[in-house]
């Protein structure tokens, strides 16, 4: 697997083919639009981050992701914990900065990583989980409002999508694209490796990301 800690077959078809590892890719990638769904359903207010187009360049795109979903996982669970304003501020700012990465690194991965006749069909993934994150916050709003601890429910339930996304992310490969702008060129190849028609997409293909 290119990029990952798990010993298992991550290996991406980037061709015209829509394979169970490409759907299983973006939906990880994409369930981050959850993470932003959930944060604009308990509070509208975010803190974003000015420097995550450039962190995304540096590190990747699905290091990033991984990155915002541990700083959204932080986030929700100092919230939910929260003893004093300065800690809500605190969990605020750390969910804002969270959503602020994966919100550039997402839908940036989906279209990179997607076969170019399904790109648009699994790059509204994003967005689509976004809405069922606004859903699911509100209704766990309404279902806890009449409870003294509701708030804390809502805002500590955060971790969870934040847990499931950045799980996902560890098994899951970085796009070739953002290997070959970080230098890894031979690690860049391997997500072409079982293409049914290696010589000619490899080629043209891999002639593009270095252009």
């Amino acid at each position: 697997m290119a990029g990952g800690v798990f010993a298992i077959d991550t290996t991406i078809n980037i061709g015209s083919k829509l394979t169970l590892s490409i759907i299983i890719t973006c939906i990880v990638a994409a369930s981050s639009g959850h993470l932003f769904g959930y944060d604009i359903g308990i509070s509208a207010g975010l803190v974003s981050s000015l420097a995550a187009s450039k962190v995304t360049t540096m590190f990747g795109r699905r290091n990033v992701i991984i990155i915002g979903g541990i700083i959204f996982l932080v986030g929700g669970a100092i919230n939910g914990g929260s003893e004093n304003i300065a800690m809500l501020i605190l969990g605020r700012v750390l969910l804002g900065l969270g959503v602020g990465f994966t919100n550039q690194a997402a839908p940036l991965y989906l279209s990179e990583i997607a076969p170019p006749k399904w790109r648009g069909a699994l790059s509204t993934s994003f967005p689509f989980f976004l809405g069922v994150g606004i859903i699911v916050a509100g209704c766990i709003n309404y279902g806890t409002a009449k409870h003294t601890w509701g708030w804390r429910l809502s805002l500590g339930l955060a971790v969870v999508p934040a847990i499931v996304m950045t799980i996902g992310a560890f098994l899951i490969t970085d796009t070739p694209i953002s290997l070959v702008e970080r230098g890894k060129v031979e690690l860049a190849k391997k997500p072409y490796a079982k293409l049914e028609d290696p010589p000619l997409i490899l080629n043209l293909s891999y002639k593009n990301l270095l252009s």
